[in-house]
């Protein structure tokens, strides 16, 4: 059972029937669905989500301001036109797959971002996760009460300002992590002051028009820098040039791929004058545009400090007991938190075993046996070298809860396959492999082509096709 212990008692579970369990959700993006989805099954639940944008779907909601243009933080990254950098068959759940979502309509495997929006809210829709929502809602503050064993939660209804207090026995925090952004030390960049061009973070960007004809710099070797180098180079920019800190990014970028706008140096930038920069090994070019593509941080401002997850990101995060529990506090939960390779199945069997917890189908070891748990799982995270060290660290955490709960049909979300045929197609060519079809594990059903290829394909109708359009009534993007 992975260090959970089952409990025996038959009197405390009729017990538990009978005693109200008050939860808050704090974020209804897909972690904070799935973590509404989980908590449905849990005994005399009362269920409460908080999200502060007027509907759920979290990130995957378009929202073209950004901190600037906003009273408070906008709480999602999403840009327009964004494709999927994964298939949509790794997001996929068991008992919600995209024909069931999408009435036998089929799909390429990469769409854009309202198709995953839509997948969200019909799931929603089915499981009536929407009565349970309290929408334009921010959460300003929770503590807990450590004599009373609860805690109080303080939100403002954005629209009226109007605030509310409750109460609550139990808290998840399903947040994320792709609001509060990331920026370097900019005294790495020496002469970053003289810079003539524009910069940005990547979480500012809403349209990549912002970047056609532009020579645009990105500085950062992961998953944002690599979007920006492809999206970019889609949207017509000049040229797009990488700038690693440490190692390049994990997949080749082929000049001869993109018409040569692509390529990428460092390790490091050594010189900044005006709009030309020279980088680490020497290289010397000129640049319109800087774009920060160094991520986002882990904070919970409106948690009381003693609640707060404090780490540093991976895959397996300190603190959290299998991922979820909060150590120093066993009724409070973080769903979400960590790096993903797998992001919706994740979510879903973190919720489910929660469930199972807060049904006492098992309780919770010492705190010492939970610490010794997660630091085990760190120092995996810790040695993961190359993507199947990835793939082993998150495949083994879902695994482990799945193996927790008696490995039920609906927890069997991992796509190993999957994800290694996506990573072969992105190393031999990132400007590609979004045209490549995938195969569902539930339903055995492959995803059609897109109707353009990825490079032309600027709009959703584009991607899908106009009859996807009208049957998925997606028209307005």
């Amino acid at each position: 059972m992975g260090n959970v212990n089952v409990c025996g008692s038959e009197v405390e579970k009729e017990n538990a029937e009978f005693t109200p369990k008050r939860i808050a959700i704090i974020g209804g993006g897909p972690s904070g669905i799935f973590a509404a989805y989980g908590m449905k099954s849990v005994k005399n639940a009362e269920i409460t989500i908080f999200e502060q944008q007027q509907q759920l779907g979290g990130m995957w909601i378009y929202d073209a301001r950004v901190d600037s243009d906003a009273d408070n933080t906008i709480p999602n990254c999403m840009y327009n036109n964004l494709s999927i950098n994964a298939p949509k068959e790794c997001l996929e759940i068991p008992t919600f797959t995209y024909d069931d979502a999408f009435n036998g309509i089929n799909l390429p495997s990469f769409p854009q971002a309202p198709v995953i929006l839509e997948y969200l809210h019909r799931f929603v829709k089915k499981e009536g996760l929407d009565e349970y929502a309290k929408c334009n809602t921010r959460v300003q503050n929770v503590s807990f009460d450590k004599n009373s064993k609860v805690f109080t939660l303080t939100a403002q209804n954005d629209n009226t300002k109007s605030k509310t207090t409750e109460e609550f026995d139990h808290v998840i925090v399903a947040t994320g992590h792709f609001s509060a952004k990331n920026y370097p030390d900019e005294t790495d960049f020496a002469g970053i002051e003289t810079f003539e061009g524009q910069i940005l973070h990547s979480g500012d960007l809403r349209g990549l028009d912002v970047l056609r004809n532009k020579r645009v710099l990105a500085i950062g070797a992961s998953y944002s820098a690599e979007s920006v180098i492809c999206e970019g180079y889609k949207a017509g920019a000049e040229k797009v040039t990488s700038c690693f800190r440490t190692n390049p990014i994990r997949v080749p970028i082929r000049p001869e791929q993109c018409e040569y706008v692509c390529d990428q140096h460092g390790p490091g930038i050594s010189k900044i004058e005006g709009s030309k920069i020279t980088f680490g090994d020497g290289h010397e070019d000129t640049f319109d545009i800087i774009v920060y593509c160094t991520g986002f941080k882990h904070t919970y401002p409106f948690l009381e400090s003693s609640l707060r997850l404090e780490c540093k990101s991976g895959y397996y995060l300190s603190h959290l007991y299998k991922g979820i529990v909060f150590q120093e506090n066993p009724q409070l939960y973080y769903i979400g938190a960590q790096n993903l390779a797998y992001s919706f199945p994740l979510f879903l069997n973190s919720a489910l075993w929660l469930a199972n917890l807060l049904n006492d189908s098992f309780t919770l070891p010492s705190l010492k046996e939970m610490e010794a748990h997660t630091e085990k799982w760190v120092k995996k995270n810790d040695a993961i070298a190359a993507i199947l060290d990835v793939l082993d660290v998150q495949e083994g955490h879902l695994q482990e809860l799945a193996d927790d709960c008696g490995n039920p049909a609906e927890m069997d979300c991992i796509h190993r396959e999957k994800f290694i045929a996506w990573e072969t197609d992105r190393a031999g060519n990132i400007f590609t492999h979004r045209e490549s079809c995938f195969t569902s594990k539930f339903t055995g059903i492959k995803a059609c082509p897109p109707h353009n290829p990825w490079k032309d394909a600027m709009g959703l109708a584009e991607c899908v096709g106009p009859e996807s359009m009208i049957e998925l009534n997606l028209l307005k993007e």
